[in-house]
């Protein structure tokens, strides 16, 4: 009589995957056009003012910034804070106007879309170009080193990276195509663009790891580096990015606060060689 004889049956299980998700942790009422995170406030653009609300959702007062409605929002590392009123405007916290600037250094006057600030304190604002398009000027810290680039049709929101690249949202329509993001070096040299198609990208902002956080109205979506990670479906005027790595999105009369959260699921299954051997 032969008997069968199993002499190995390995069974190989790869390493489960792992994929950074977002769920909605905290609410709150506040109206207004865009939104900026610094350390533990929160800033919106309620023109002609700027509502204050501490992280956690809690209202601290406002800014009589007489601001024009539109996404013009940004605040820096010294919690200064920067608007559009028909000239960008550098407030303090309680309002006092430290610096403003009425035009670029090429004489044009900035529309009422887009402002941005850097680590150096660089501004970069949205200005009227030549035969109505729009391009970014670098404001320059303490008015030095201007700089113009870009060129859009519709560009709408401004950040700034940690490494000084600007990033320059859009509206989609005419020569611009649909909804898009442009990103460029801090030298104003174009590095690469992201695309929502069909839509209107109305905000862009920037993690503290570098991820990059767009949103039209009807939904928010993160990209590392070139790739897509994620997505999700909320009506959404502008986005925000704290150090916590925290995004807040201002929807319709709500800031939605998202925290990160790490989803493992385990890949299919592999099976090692079965060694068979007949034996008498």
């Amino acid at each position: 009589m032969r008997t069968l004889v199993l002499l190995a049956l390995a069974t190989l299980l790869s390493p489960p995957a792992s994929a950074e998700t977002y769920q909605l942790v905290r609410q709150w009422n506040a109206v207004g056009t865009a939104i900026a995170v610094r350390g533990t406030m929160v800033y919106v653009l309620n023109a002609p003012a700027v509502d204050l609300f501490s992280t956690t959702g809690s209202a601290l007062g406002s800014i009589a910034a007489e601001a024009q409605d539109g996404p013009s929002l940004a605040v820096d590392g010294n919690g200064y804070i920067y608007v559009n009123a028909g000239e960008i405007r550098k407030l303090d916290a309680l309002g006092t106007v430290l610096d403003a600037w009425a035009e670029d250094a090429d004489g044009d006057g900035f529309h009422d879309s887009g402002v941005g600030v850097d680590a150096s304190g660089n501004i970069y604002a949205m200005a009227d170009g030549p035969s109505g398009y729009r391009t970014i000027s670098r404001l320059g810290h303490d008015n030095a080193n201007p700089l113009t680039f870009g060129s859009f049709e519709n560009g709408l929101d401004i950040t700034v990276g940690a490494d000084g690249s600007v990033y320059v949202a859009g509206l989609g329509g005419g020569n611009d195509g649909p909804g898009w993001v442009h990103r460029f070096n801090s030298d104003g040299a174009n590095s690469g663009e992201y695309r929502m198609p069909g839509s209107d990208v109305v905000g862009v902002a920037v993690g503290p790891a570098g991820s990059v956080f767009i949103c039209d109205r009807a939904r928010v979506e993160q990209y590392v580096g070139d790739k897509f990670v994620t997505g999700w479906d909320v009506a959404a005027r502008d986005v925000a990015v704290s150090d916590a790595g925290e995004v807040y999105v201002l929807s319709n009369s709500r800031v939605l606060v998202y925290a990160p959260t790490t989803e493992t699921t385990v890949a299919p299954v592999s099976f090692g060689q079965l060694k068979v051997m007949w034996a008498r």
